[in-house]
């Protein structure tokens, strides 16, 4: 199976996971939800790829940032540094979206600070259900794929887009929902450009206003933590990040031919 196939099953499975949620007045956490996908992915590989799932323990760190590096033939790297967060249990709003810490300070910036200093890319991930009429229209981004909400139980939000709905204290689905994009097409649009999958993610990235315009983050090496990770060097790679608002680095490989390999810790 494909990693534009997975990335759609699982989004689909989040979708679920938060109707029935809804549904019995159980709330879930970002952070389990993503744990669980983390799981689901390595359940649906099959062989077709391999996860190794590791989480910082909670005690070190103070922030639960996710970096995803993707890379592939070309050699080239692409990171990612989310910050995930999940609808409210009435399916009205993203409670947490403009998240401000005990310091004062808004966690988008310390996002944006933290992604700078990897050269990483800052967005948002949103895990979501609602109800058929609650979100309003919403634009269907994707040429190839048939449209299906279910797909939008992981969707990717632009950081210009979430300090937007800061400036006017706009957390609602109806708001919210008009800027994301369904996770699934950073692994399965080649509208923007072919290749593997860190220039593919990048050209769309791009297109779709994610990146500065004067940002040039499609890298030729990554960060020192993320290649000690690949060597195996340690079982505590994100000690090297230095970085205690990191929880967790995952590492997609994208082969010319072959099965897809992730490692995540």
């Amino acid at each position: 199976m494909t990693l534009c196939k997975i990335s759609q099953k699982k989004a689909s499975w989040i979708w679920s996971t938060l109707r029935n949620a809804r549904r019995y007045n159980s709330k879930i956490g970002e952070e389990s939800i993503t744990d669980f996908f983390v799981l689901e992915l390595k359940k649906a590989s099959k062989g077709a790829y391999f996860i190794d799932s590791f989480t910082r323990p909670k005690e070190k760190i103070t922030g639960a940032d996710w970096e995803l590096w993707f890379t592939g033939p070309t050699k080239k790297w692409i990171g990612l540094r989310v910050q995930a967060k999940v609808i409210s249990i009435n399916g009205k709003r993203y409670a947490q979206l403009h998240y401000k810490r005990k310091d004062g300070t808004y966690q988008i910036d310390q996002l944006v600070a933290d992604a700078k200093k990897h050269k990483a890319i800052p967005l948002y991930c949103l895990y979501s259900y609602w109800r058929s009429t609650e979100a309003g229209k919403i634009n269907w981004p994707c040429v190839t794929i048939k449209r299906n909400s279910r797909l939008f139980g992981a969707s990717i939000l632009s950081i210009s887009s979430v300090k937007k709905l800061k400036s006017s204290k706009d957390d609602t689905l109806k708001s919210v929902a008009k800027n994301i994009n369904p996770l699934h097409c950073l692994f399965c649009c080649q509208g923007y450009a072919q290749g593997d999958l860190p220039t593919r993610a990048y050209a769309f990235l791009r297109a779709r206003d994610y990146l500065d315009i004067d940002a040039q983050l499609l890298l030729d090496d990554p960060p020192e933590y993320v290649t000690k990770m690949l060597d195996s060097l340690s079982g505590e790679s994100l000690i090297w990040a230095k970085d205690e608002n990191l929880s967790r680095v995952t590492i997609i490989r994208e082969e010319l031919e072959g099965p897809i390999v992730i490692s995540s810790r």
